[in-house]
């Protein structure tokens, strides 16, 4: 049986000062989960994916959340 995951209802939140919106998906397992962060700035489409596994858990989902936070559009 393949582990399928269901998709999440959107998030608002921030990428850098960009309004943004963001989907987290898991696995029904929970053996994988993709964080999707889509912001615009104009005609500007900005995106940050991170994916990570148990052996990601305590490491990625920070990292994800720092490199949001500090994002800077050129």
């Amino acid at each position: 049986m393949k582990d399928f995951c269901t998709v999440p209802k959107s998030t608002s939140t921030q990428m850098g000062d960009l309004p943004a919106t963001q989907f987290e998906f898991s696995t029904q397992s929970k053996s994988l989960t993709t964080r999707l962060i889509y912001a615009f700035q104009g005609k500007k489409q900005y995106f940050l994916r991170c994916q990570w596994n148990a052996d990601g858990q305590e490491t990625i989902p920070g990292a994800c959340d720092m490199v949001a936070e500090s994002f800077k559009p050129n």
